[in-house]
């Protein structure tokens, strides 16, 4: 009697991709057994037990959305900030055949691996320099991109850096995307990170919404 052997995997030639540096921080952090270790590489409040922290007006049902009273803001749900990427751009690309979608250098490692793996053109446009937001390369990269392209970007405590551009900065972003017909894409992870409230993005709305 042959002997039987196990059925190989769908996904055995599948390839690996590079490991996100915040989730093998937070996986050394985990299997530390130092009693005293803090975990500072998660982006989440959380209080001296490493507990999530959970807002009073979260808990109370105060918190509003910077959206609300737009009549042209929608909703739909997603599976978490990569799922809500992925939908976005598999929308647009489907209904206008979008080619190009910008992201900023340096970013979340993430951003450029799910774009192309969608089959667009990742374009990446400088944004840090010595320890601020490099607004002249970023503009001038901006104003050279190619029309009718989309762009990610990112509302506040922007990842990596942690650096966000002024509101003065953000309305001349908001013109040369309005000039060039580039669709805006926002991911707004981490609201209230740099500044403490939730709602400093919502300056973003009357900028991007009303005309994009």
């Amino acid at each position: 009697m042959g002997s039987i052997q196990a059925p190989s995997s769908g996904f055995e030639s599948a390839q690996y991709i590079p490991l996100d540096h915040i989730f093998e921080v937070t996986k050394k952090y985990f299997t530390d057994p130092d009693q005293n270790k803090v975990n500072v590489g998660q982006g989440t409040y959380r209080d001296e037990n490493g507990k999530p922290w959970i807002f009073t007006i979260f808990s109370d049902g105060k918190v509003e959305l910077v959206f609300k009273g737009t009549e042209a803001f929608k909703q739909n749900r997603s599976l978490s900030g990569t799922g809500a990427l992925l939908a976005g751009l598999a929308l647009k690309k489907a209904n206008t055949g979008i080619k190009k979608v910008l992201i900023t250098d340096p970013t979340w490692p993430n951003h450029g691996l799910l774009f192309t793996s969608m089959g667009l053109e990742v374009v990446k446009l400088p944004y840090y320099k010595s320890g601020a937001f490099d607004s002249e390369r970023y503009m001038t990269a901006l104003g050279a991109a190619e029309s009718g392209s989309a762009i990610i970007l990112h509302s506040c405590a922007y990842n990596p850096t942690g650096c966000d551009p002024t509101r003065d900065q953000w309305k001349g972003v908001a013109t040369v995307i309005r000039a060039k017909k580039i669709f805006p894409i926002f991911d707004s992870a981490y609201l209230g990170f740099n500044s403490g409230r939730t709602n400093r993005p919502s300056h973003l709305r009357n900028q991007f919404s009303e005309r994009n």
